[in-house]
């Protein structure tokens, strides 16, 4: 599979992720604001890494705990 190829699926899994948030959030489902909302960091950090000609690994960190952030305000 290309690099190509590969960054056109990152980008859809993020597009999807997000969608699906914030129709959950629209229609007011917690279930699925629950399910998706952590998955957003992790496939902007895959479409990052997969589209980036050279990583900045300190932008992957800042996503990485930004990520943890979301994780651990679930409840709030």
């Amino acid at each position: 599979m290309s690099q190509k190829n590969i960054s056109k699926y990152a980008t859809f899994l993020f597009l999807l992720i997000s969608t699906i948030e914030i129709v959950g959030v629209a229609i007011d489902s917690a279930l699925i604001q629950l399910l998706f909302k952590p998955l957003i960091m992790p496939s902007l950090i895959l479409l990052y890494y997969c589209v980036a000609e050279k990583s900045n690994y300190w932008y992957i960190a800042a996503l990485f705990y930004s990520f943890l952030g979301d994780v651990f305000l679930l409840d709030k």
